[in-house]
């Protein structure tokens, strides 16, 4: 048995309900005058109506049946860059082809109606902010032959997409030893992280037996990953270093709005931030470095020519959000982190805290420069100064994006 989530339904067009108008009235105004020619046409009218909202209904039971069956999902990528245009496609063999269709589609940033063409509807869409979301084919529309009765059979089929942060990019000194990524990815193939294919030469001793009898062929160790660069890069993610949290002594609406603009440059601030976690990542990836990310009381490492590079970083960048408190101090027992990013306004603990660890670094300051110089900070570590909403919108800026704080 066909079970859809919600039933088909059938509604007039505006000629339909015209119809429907004019039928009514000429049948009221027949038996009201007793004009008999004037009832039947209506009657007429009402009948036509009738016969079309049947062959609708008919054609909406033999869609659904048809399309419960096939379950057409919608296709196009899981992973996209903020601002980012991509492309969602709907395919299935629906009866009726001859007659146009379209396909409601649903999306964060609203909802459109696309022709369905040939068996297939597309949807080009750019999401302009970072996060998971729903892309939907929410329903099937077409008219009957006569164009009197809308027909809509739900699908509610979709896909999730994860919406990456579009990268600021910063400069940063080069990485000493560093092979690109590319010739990486090329050597290791389809290996897992830290082994690559046996090659004529190699000592019998690097071979990983365990992993070559689950793949069938020879891996060994690989020796490079021991000498490849580890960089490790903080993102403050507490919600008191990108809001400064002055008092407000101003009454009524106008403190109120004074508020709200707070709340909203702190909120652009962290969306640049994360752009130049993004930034960093992505530089840094270039080079063939190996990489690890810290995001609160998260760490994540992504090794360099690892399958899928450093995507689950990005997806860890993609959901991040503020958090209340200070960050956790567990991350920094291993590897101290190289390049710290917060906001200007909380450069005052920067130094007691976040950079502690290192004694020298690359700090990432979102907000301006006048904040930079009347505050302390570390003196060994390079500060750059990033304006707030840098690189979020727009044409995409230049290496210069960044620029000297004055250190």
């Amino acid at each position: 048995m066909v079970r859809w989530r919600r039933p088909p339904w059938v509604a007039p067009t505006s000629h339909g309900a015209w119809l429907l108008v004019v039928a009514v009235a000429l049948v009221a105004g027949g038996v009201l005058w007793g004009v008999r020619l004037v009832r039947d046409a209506g009657l007429l009218l009402a009948c036509l109506a009738a016969t079309s909202f049947a062959a609708a209904s008919a054609g909406a039971v033999v869609h659904a049946v048809a399309l419960a069956r096939r379950r057409p999902r919608p296709v196009g990528p899981t992973h996209v860059e903020a601002g980012e245009t991509a492309r969602w496609s709907l395919t299935t063999d629906r009866p009726g082809a001859s007659l146009p269709a379209w396909v409601l589609w649903r999306a964060p940033e609203g909802r459109w109606l696309r022709a369905l063409v040939e068996g297939r509807s597309d949807l080009l869409l750019a999401l302009p902010r970072r996060g998971s979301y729903q892309i939907r084919a929410d329903g099937l529309t077409f008219t009957d032959p006569l164009g009197l009765w809308r027909v809509r059979v739900p699908l509610g089929e979709g896909a999730t997409v994860v919406v990456l942060p579009r990268p600021v990019p910063v400069v940063l000194p080069s990485i000493d030893g560093a092979a690109p990524a590319g010739r990486l990815r090329a050597d290791r193939g389809e290996e897992l992280a830290g082994l690559r294919d046996y090659r004529r030469g190699d000592r019998l001793s690097s071979v990983h037996w365990r992993q070559s009898a689950r793949l069938d062929r020879l891996v060994v160790v690989d020796a490079e990953r021991r000498t490849r660069a580890r960089r490790t890069v903080l993102l403050d993610t507490r919600a008191a270093a990108y809001d400064d949290g002055r008092a407000d002594g101003r009454p009524g609406s106008a403190g109120r709005r004074e508020r709200r603009s707070r709340a909203a440059t702190g909120a652009n601030a962290f969306e640049t931030a994360v752009g130049l976690a993004a930034g960093v990542l992505r530089e840094w990836e270039s080079v063939g470095a190996d990489l690890r990310l810290v995001v609160g009381r998260r760490i994540l490492e992504a090794d360099a020519g690892e399958r899928g590079g450093i995507t689950r970083l990005l997806e860890a960048l993609a959901l991040v959000a503020t958090t209340p408190g200070p960050p956790d101090s567990g991350p920094f027992e291993g590897d101290a982190p190289d390049v710290v990013i917060t906001a200007a306004i909380a450069l005052a603990d920067v130094g007691q805290g976040l950079v502690a660890p290192r004694s020298s670094g690359d700090l990432l300051l979102v907000g301006s420069a006048a904040e930079v110089r009347t505050r302390e900070a570390p003196v060994s570590w390079r500060i750059r100064v990033v304006p707030v909403g840098a690189g979020l919108s727009g044409p995409r800026p230049g290496p210069g994006a960044t620029r000297d704080g004055g250190r």
